[in-house]
């Protein structure tokens, strides 16, 4: 009886011991993606993390790539964008010294830079998950802003 359960434990030991690790889940990976996207200093590892994910990242990245954050990210900056100016606006009251965009001149400025910043993000993280390939072939494809290009070719070196 002892054997019998010693040879169990090991089966199941051994069973254990070779099981695939998880894929990483959706939400998993859209919260890496986002956090690297959006990161300031970048210094946490917020790279490595999307690196890890490999190929499971990559169809999100190259979303990225093609057309920038989803709309929710958009609309989300968009009315950060907003309280931003109108706080701007607010001290400006008191500052005439100041020159303010029109709204629109600073929703627009503000957006496509955030806009930039996803999709060369996105440039890099592909790069460095060894997607060189799928990287030059999609910025092929694509029509995107001078900043961004350079990026992709720089990756691409």
């Amino acid at each position: 009886m002892r054997i019998i359960r010693l040879l169990i434990l090991f089966v199941l030991l051994a069973t254990l011991g070779s099981a695939q690790p998880a894929k990483p889940s959706f939400v998993e990976i859209q919260r890496s993606i986002v956090r690297y996207m959006e990161c300031i200093e970048c210094q946490s590892g917020e790279l490595d993390t999307i690196i890890k994910k490999g190929d499971d990242a990559l169809p999100y990245l190259e979303a990225i790539l093609m057309r920038g954050p989803s709309g929710g990210r958009k609309e989300a900056y968009r009315q950060k964008l907003r309280e931003d100016y109108a706080a701007l606006e607010a001290y400006n009251k008191s500052n005439d010294k100041l020159k303010v965009l029109t709204p629109t001149q600073y929703e627009s400025y503000y957006l496509s830079n955030f806009i930039n910043t996803y999709r060369i993000r996105a440039a890099i993280a592909m790069h460095q998950s060894g997607a060189k390939e799928r990287l030059d072939k999609i910025s092929k494809d694509i029509n995107t802003p001078a900043e961004v290009k350079y990026a992709i070719e720089e990756a691409l070196r």
